[in-house]
């Protein structure tokens, strides 16, 4: 379960109400349903495999946040040639991978 929220929460900063249907699933629940249900997902999730399951996640794709394999440090590791143009246009990205 989520340490701070439950599968219904109230956010405190607008009080709108979320939810997190499968808060209690793991890993290898959410794959075992995709895959079993044959569900389509986002295949960057394929390069992702040598990952450690925590860090494998599709978030906002500029940011420091997880330096070893984080957003900028996934973008440099499975398209440099992409990395490599945004370096160019923002150096300061090549100081936090």
């Amino acid at each position: 379960m989520n340490a701070l929220r439950g599968p219904v929460f109230k956010y405190k900063r607008d009080g709108l109400w979320g939810c997190q249907p499968i808060v209690e699933w793991r890993y290898n629940d959410v794959w075992a349903y995709i895959v079993s249900n044959n569900i389509p997902y986002c295949r960057t999730y394929d390069k992702m495999w040598d990952m450690p399951e925590a860090d494998q996640r599709i978030s906002y794709w500029a940011g420091e946040t997880k330096r070893t394999y984080g957003r900028w440090a996934w973008l440099k590791r499975n398209y440099p040639d992409l990395f490599n143009k945004l370096a160019a246009q923002i150096p300061e990205v090549r100081g936090y991978v």
